[in-house]
C-alpha cells in the first residue's frame, strides 16, 4: 500500500480522540519522562534533520507506551537569544512577530509528523511565563555564590554576533551555522561555579546506567584533581610587577606534583589571557602579539592536542620560584588555555612528557629532581621516587617532600 497523507490524518485524528499523548501524573508507578531537543524558531520551517532527531526518541516513547508506561513527552521551542534577533535583522520583521509566526508554522509541521507530543505542556522559552523561572533560578544561584562574572576567552562568530561552544566550531575553525571563520575574543561573561559540586558529581556517576566511555568523558570534563596552588612572584627588570590594584603580581599554578617544584625551569601562560598582555615587555610586544593572533585561529581542542608541534614565545618577564628562589623565564604557549585552571602552568621537563618536548624545542634546561629508586632513571620520569638536586628535600620520598613543601609554603 502506497504512503498516503490521508491515512496519516486518519490515524492522527484517532490518536487525538483517544488522547493518546495525554499525561496522567497520578499514574506514578511507571512514569517515564521523554525529552527531545526543542526546535529553534529562528528559521521559517522545520527540515528533515528535525525528524531525524525526533523520530528515534518518539518511536522509543511509543514502544514504552505500549509496554504500559505513563509517558510524559512535552514539546516546545527554544526561542530566546541572538539567532532569533539575527533572523529578524535578516527579514526586517520584529523578532516577536517572526518568532510567534514560526512557532505556529512549526507546531503544524510537528503535529503532521504524528509524534507522541504532549501539547498541553508546551514550553516557549521567550514567553514571560517560562523565562521568569529562569530569572528566579539564576537569582538563587547568584545569591548563593554559584553564579559569578569574569573576563574569559570565547569562540566568537563575527557574522552571527554570538558566542559558540567548542562543538559548534568545525575542524576548519569556521562556524557551523554560517561558515564564517571563528575567532577568539575576551568577553566579560557569567559562569556557574559547578566545581563546588565536583565531588558529588563524580561520586554520583557510579550509580548511572551509562556506558563506561560516556562516564569517562564526564570524569574528564568535571576534572577533579587533588593538589596544591603555588604562587610565583612576577618580575620585570628585577622589579616586582604590580597588578591593577597596585599589589605585587603573583602567578598562581596548580600542581598535583609538588615534589617536582625544584625542577621548574619556566612558567607558561595562556596567550589569550590578560596576564599575557601584562607580562609582555615592550621589547617582546610585537612578536608576542603576532603569536597571539596566530593562536586565535586554533580551537581549544587543537591547542590541547598532545601530538601537535609545540610552539611558544618568551614574554620578557620572569618569576621567582618560591622554594629555590631562582629566577625563571615566563613564556606563552598555545597549549595553555586561559579558561582552564589558572591559565598558568609550571614547566618541569625532567618529569613531564609535554614539558620535556617543549624544553627540547626551545633549548630550555632540563633538570632531574626525582630519581627512580629501583633502576636507572630515564627522563622524562613521571612516577614517584626519591628527590635529588632539591636542596634540603633531597633524599626524601615524593610523598614526604610533598608534605614538607606544603608546610613550608603555607
Amino acid at each position: 500500500m502506497q504512503y498516503s497523507v490521508e491515512t496519516d490524518k486518519k490515524w492522527q485524528k484517532r490518536w487525538d480522540d483517544m488522547q493518546l499523548a495525554k499525561f496522567h501524573p497520578e499514574n506514578i508507578k511507571n512514569k517515564l519522562y521523554v525529552l527531545e531537543m526543542f526546535s529553534y524558531p529562528s528559521g521559517a520551517n522545520l527540515h528533515v534533520g528535525h525528524w531525524y532527531n525526533y523520530g528515534l526518541s518518539d518511536s522509543w516513547a511509543r514502544m514504552k507506551k505500549m509496554q504500559g508506561y505513563e509517558i510524559f513527552q512535552p514539546m516546545g521551542f527554544d526561542a530566546f537569544g541572538l539567532p532569533a534577533e539575527n533572523y529578524a535583522i535578516k527579514t526586517g520583521v520584529h523578532p516577536q512577530i517572526s518568532t510567534e509566526a514560526n512557532i505556529t508554522k512549526m507546531q503544524e509541521q510537528l503535529k503532521s509528523m504524528g509524534g507522541l507530543f504532549n501539547w498541553e505542556h508546551e514550553i516557549v522559552t521567550c514567553r514571560p511565563e517560562y523565562y521568569r523561572w529562569n530569572q528566579y533560578m539564576f537569582l538563587q544561584l547568584y545569591k548563593n555564590g554559584l553564579a559569578y562574572r569574569k573576563n574569559a576567552p570565547v569562540n566568537w562568530c563575527p557574522h552571527c554576533n554570538t558566542v559558540l561552544a567548542n562543538e559548534q566550531v568545525l575542524s576548519d575553525h569556521t562556524c557551523e551555522r554560517c561558515g564564517t571563520v571563528v575567532v577568539k575574543k575576551n568577553l566579560t561573561q557569567w559562569f556557574f561555579n559547578i566545581t563546588k559540586y565536583a565531588d558529588q558529581l563524580l561520586d554520583g556517576l557510579k550509580d548511572l546506567d551509562w556506558p563506561d566511555t560516556t562516564k569517562k568523558i564526564q570524569e574528564n570534563w568535571i576534572g577533579r584533581s587533588e593538589g596544591a596552588e603555588v604562587k610565583f612572584k612576577a618580575i620585570q627588570n628585577d622589579q616586582n610587577i604590580k597588578d591593577d590594584a597596585g599589589n605585587d603580581l603573583d602567578l598562581t599554578c596548580f600542581t598535583t606534583r609538588l615534589d617536582t617544584l625544584c625542577g621548574v625551569v619556566a612558567l607558561v601562560i595562556a596567550p589569550d589571557s590578560e596576564l599575557c598582555d601584562l607580562l609582555t615587555t615592550k621589547e617582546n610586544e610585537e612578536a608576542v602579539k603576532a603569536y597571539q593572533q596566530e593562536t586565535l585561529s586554533l580551537s581549544d581542542i587543537d591547542r590541547s592536542s598532545t601530538t601537535r608541534e609545540k610552539t611558544g614565545i618568551f614574554t620578557g618577564s620572569y618569576a621567582i620560584n618560591p622554594v629555590t628562589n631562582e629566577k625563571i623565564p615566563v613564556w606563552t604557549a598555545n597549549y595553555v588555555i586561559s579558561g582552564y585552571g589558572t591559565g598558568c602552568v609550571m614547566v618541569v621537563p625532567g618529569h613531564d612528557d609535554r614539558d620535556y618536548e617543549f624544553c627540547e624545542t626551545f633549548d630550555l634546561p632540563i633538570v632531574q629532581v626525582i630519581s627512580n629508586p629501583n633502576e636507572e632513571t630515564v627522563l622524562p620520569y613521571s612516577d614517584y621516587g626519591v628527590l635529588v638536586n632539591s636542596g634540603k628535600y633531597s633524599g626524601m620520598t615524593s610523598e614526604e617532600a610533598q608534605t614538607e613543601m606544603l608546610n613550608d609554603l603555607a
